[in-house]
């Protein structure tokens, strides 16, 4: 079993819905089972002269009908379900596997989030299309063979033996269209990945007069990707093949046998047209749905299925990493030690020899123009970035608010539960009071409101409110707000503070408002070369551009 099946079996819902499936889709083909059976005996009783019971004949296919449409509509209710929770096993997988590959490497996974959201898609949509058409080609394949068997074991074998040589084929075609498709989409993504790297690097390339070069790299992908694609129409071109030898080769296989057994009476006319019945009416358009099926959307599920099994295989971060912060020093909630960073290592550094202790309870705000590094450090603090060198120790239940609040479609009170769910309703209570929710949650009706994707109900300001309040309620000890309050009112900001550092929380503030410095009681400074480290009054007394900054943010709010 290859990884995509194992993925696939792994995140497969409970069997008994599988089982129901299965169920409703039997009773479905019921019409399909009787029918040559039915014409056969309407026939024969016909042509003895017995009108009556021929119409009985006819109207027992007419009930089976009847029975099939009612186990459509249930067959169509029992899919849904399992169709939707496969999904959400196969999202939960691959995302998980995509954020443990961007934990573990440092790269944003925002494009390959997207991709595998896409693909985890297109496996729903394909899976759905599979179980539809499973019952109309495997479950009606078995009802037309067992069919023609009840009816005469001697023209049920005359096409079953072209039909199991046709199955042995396609058996043998879909491996090979699923190699041969995996290798097109492996050329195809090569091919983007290269045209992508030699755009980016034109201008380098037409300097160094290498132009030629990337050309000819671009023009030997084309190539590669046309000759995958190629073997893949040659393999699908075989289909035919199948189809004929599957669908029509039974047809005149039924006729042959039957001449003979005509002539000495052994067999009867309606025993001949019940089993053209089969072939034609259940049998021909049953294979020619399989082999489409199983030649087409089962092999681009597979591949699918094998991507998908790439990412959510991938592992974690390793343990022990240096992008997992270690604890501080007693008495400190976040200690810096010679730490230095770069985002690149050809790039300037960001951060250079910077040693900084924010004691445990303690409220710190940073200062300093953008660009300087204030969320460089916040980053550091919540081990989002690992120091190109130094160490960066933090206390454990450190809690990171970026100025991007998140806030994700379900009720209110799951919002604002999400990192603590066992907070008492009096405390939950309290945080829609102190973080201004009242308003908010009376437009939703409730704390008990739905979030919609996108809600427009909720402004820019709201959904920062709710973040802060998610992180209020939460058991960190160290809160790190990255100008997290950008968009509420000036007056929310001492009150923000206060909430946060009232019950002995350590608070990191990254101000995008100078008037915080005066509420802390230390203050760190960017100045674009140096940092600078003290409390309000001492900053104020000590550095010229410090008093500049502060003098200028007067004149503005005024």
């Amino acid at each position: 079993m290859n990884a995509g099946f194992r993925l696939l079996r792994s995140t497969t819902p409970a069997p008994r819905r599988l089982v129901r499936v299965a169920a409703w889709s039997a009773v479905e083909c019921l019409p399909a089972l009787v029918s040559g059976v039915a014409v056969a005996h309407a026939v024969d009783a016909l042509t003895s002269g017995r009108p009556s019971a021929s119409t009985l004949w006819l109207a027992a296919i007419a009930a089976a009908m009847v029975v099939g449409a009612a186990a459509t509509r249930r067959l169509y209710a029992a899919m849904s379900p399992l169709v939707e929770d496969l999904r959400d096993g196969l999202m939960t997988a691959t995302v998980r596997g995509t954020l443990a590959e961007c934990a573990r490497t440092g790269r944003p996974g925002a494009a390959t989030v997207t991709q595998t959201i896409e693909q985890v898609d297109q496996v729903r949509n394909l899976v759905s299309a599979v179980l539809r058409s499973f019952r109309s080609t495997v479950v009606p394949l078995a009802s037309a063979c067992i069919g023609l068997l009840l009816l005469d074991h001697r023209l049920g074998l005359a096409a079953l033996v072209p039909l199991a040589a046709a199955l042995a084929l396609q058996s043998l075609l879909v491996p090979r269209t699923v190699r041969r498709q995996r290798h097109a989409a492996l050329a195809q993504e090569a091919f983007g990945a290269d045209t992508a790297a030699v755009l980016a690097d034109l201008p380098p390339l037409r300097g160094l007069g290498a132009d030629t070069w990337g050309r000819e790299r671009l023009l030997s992908g084309a190539d590669a990707v046309a000759v995958a694609e190629l073997r893949v129409v040659r393999t699908t071109a075989l289909r035919q093949a199948v189809i004929a030898l599957g669908a029509h080769v039974p047809l005149l296989s039924v006729l042959l046998v039957s001449l003979p057994l005509l002539r000495d009476g052994s067999l009867s006319a309606g025993a001949v047209v019940g089993a053209t019945t089969y072939v034609l009416t259940v049998l021909a358009p049953a294979v020619s749905s399989f082999v489409a099926v199983s030649g087409g959307w089962v092999v681009e599920l597979v591949v699918l299925l094998d991507r998908l099994a790439l990412v959510a295989g991938r592992p974690g971060p390793e343990s022990g990493s240096a992008r997992t912060p270690s604890q501080p020093t007693q008495g400190y909630a976040v200690e810096l030690r010679d730490v230095a960073f770069a985002y690149r290592p050809e790039s300037r550094p960001v951060l250079t020899g910077l040693d900084l202790r924010v004691r445990r309870g303690e409220h710190v705000a940073v200062l300093g123009a953008s660009g300087t590094g204030k969320s460089t450090l916040a980053r550091l603090f919540a081990g989002l970035e690992a120091p190109t060198s130094g160490t960066v120790h933090a206390a454990e239940g450190l809690c990171f608010v970026p100025q991007e609040a998140y806030v994700f479609a379900g009720t209110l009170r799951e919002n604002l539960l999400h990192l603590d769910p066992n907070v008492a309703e009096a405390r939950l209570r309290e945080a829609v009071a102190v973080f201004g929710l009242d308003d908010l949650a009376d437009r939703l009706c409730g704390l008990d409101g739905e979030i919609r994707s996108h809600d427009e109900r909720l402004t820019a300001a709201d959904r920062q409110r709710v973040v802060l309040a998610r992180a209020w309620l939460s058991p960190a000890e160290v809160v790190v707000l990255d100008e997290a309050t950008s968009l509420l009112p000036l007056s929310d900001d001492e009150a923000v503070e206060a909430a946060f550092t009232v019950d002995g929380r350590t608070l990191v503030t990254i101000a995008h408002r100078v008037d915080v410095a005066r509420r802390a009681g230390t203050v760190v400074y960017f100045d674009g070369a140096d940092v600078h480290t003290g409390r309000h009054a001492e900053l104020l007394d000590a550095h010229d551009a410090y008093r500049d900054l502060h003098r200028h943010a007067a004149l503005y709010a005024h």
